[in-house]
């Protein structure tokens, strides 16, 4: 998820909803989360971005699988794509 400000302010960004069988992971230097997943099926994890201003809400949906499509092999379903970019006016 990417949150971009059109006036180029700061976002701060935070994860507002998340089911609780995943386990949120975030890497302080990248900035970048991750969920690790004790059940299958389809998810939903909230992210709110806010540049002082406005605040932005974007909902995304992760389909959780048994790890059969993971041709690649790092644990993720190599079939997924989608936008996960989202704007703060």
């Amino acid at each position: 998820m990417r949150f971009k400000d059109p006036d180029g302010d700061n976002v701060s960004v935070a994860v507002t909803s998340e089911p609780v069988y995943l386990a949120r992971i975030y890497n302080e230097s990248t900035g970048i989360f991750s969920w690790v997943a004790s059940e299958a099926g389809n998810h939903w994890i909230k992210f709110s971005g806010f540049d002082g201003e406005a605040t932005a809400n974007r909902t995304v949906y992760i389909n959780v699988d048994n790890g059969e499509d993971d041709s690649n092999g790092n644990g993720l379903d190599d079939n997924g794509s989608g936008d996960n970019d989202a704007e703060v006016n």
